[in-house]
């Protein structure tokens, strides 16, 4: 919408000022676009070897979501741990693991979400604030064959070290 303002208002002699706040709306949106872009892209190419990172795979997700979130009056960030957060789960549960955790948070509107990731033997994600743990039966037996399991709160995962 921001886009087509610019571009019907954009005459010579028009006065820059009165476009300005299109334009940079127009901008914000498409870097987001980009952004969005780039996370689906890179979830659909998965990593170029077997080694998967349990934050680059929940940064890319939270990519996704997060404009969706913000659109329904909410938040999403990730957080966590400097380091890697490497796992020897398959790059695919890793992604399920993540999609499957943060969906969550397109589905209840107005919530300030924390998404954190910790490193250290076995790399974890979580969820936050939820009080329960919402699965999906066919999720978790995928899972558990990857070796990955619940975390010791409500939404969390923990994955096998690499």
């Amino acid at each position: 919408m921001n886009l087509e303002v610019v571009r019907l208002r954009a005459v010579p002699g028009a006065d820059a000022g009165r476009i300005a706040p299109f334009a940079a709306a127009a901008a914000e949106a498409h870097e987001e676009v980009v952004a969005m872009v780039r996370a689906l892209m890179a979830l659909a190419r998965g990593p170029l070897d077997d080694a998967c990172d349990v934050r680059d795979v929940a940064a890319q997700v939270v990519a996704l979501l997060a404009p969706v979130v913000r659109a329904r009056g909410g938040s999403l960030v990730l957080e966590g741990d400097d380091g890697p957060a490497r796992t020897r789960a398959p790059a695919v549960a890793v992604r399920l693991a993540a999609a499957g955790l943060l969906s969550e948070t397109a589905r209840v509107p107005a919530r300030a979400w924390c998404c954190t990731v910790t490193t250290g033997a076995e790399p974890s994600l979580t969820l936050a604030p939820v009080e329960t743990r919402v699965t999906d039966p066919t999720v978790d037996r995928a899972l558990t064959r990857a070796g990955v399991r619940p975390g010791s709160v409500a939404q969390s995962l923990v994955f096998p070290s690499p």
